[in-house]
């Protein structure tokens, strides 16, 4: 794997753990939100430098699946964790945001995805 990688994987650790403290004991709910973005942002530049090796030609076994955990690995945290205003819904157009705990578990499923996409490389 490469150094990227690793580093997207450490921020999303770091962001499912500020997440779990926030949720718990800690009032870090700031940094947890803000570390998610990190480490989204991370997840993406790794996909993107994917991509490149991809239009290079290095070729996976199974392209379609590699593909798949690619887009998997940058809509889930926006899915889970990011909630948007949902026209028609709320006549302000405000919905609380998500749950630390629900920001922790999309962490650590990006993870997993992740260490799902370089193993397919």
């Amino acid at each position: 794997m490469s150094a990227l990688t690793w580093t997207a994987l450490g921020a999303l650790g770091v962001a499912a753990i500020l997440a779990v403290f926030g949720a718990t004991v800690l009032p870090l709910e700031r940094a947890a939100r803000g570390g998610v973005v990190v480490a989204w942002l991370a997840v993406g530049a790794v996909v993107v430098a994917d991509l490149v090796d991809l239009a290079r030609g290095d070729r996976p076994g199974d392209l379609l699946t590699h593909l798949g955990y690619a887009v998997a690995a940058v809509a889930i945290i926006p899915l889970l964790a990011w909630r948007a205003p949902v026209p028609g819904q709320d006549p302000e157009g405000a919905r609380a945001p998500a749950s630390l705990w629900v920001v922790a578990i999309a962490a650590l499923v990006t993870v997993v995805v992740v260490l799902r996409l370089a193993q397919t490389s």
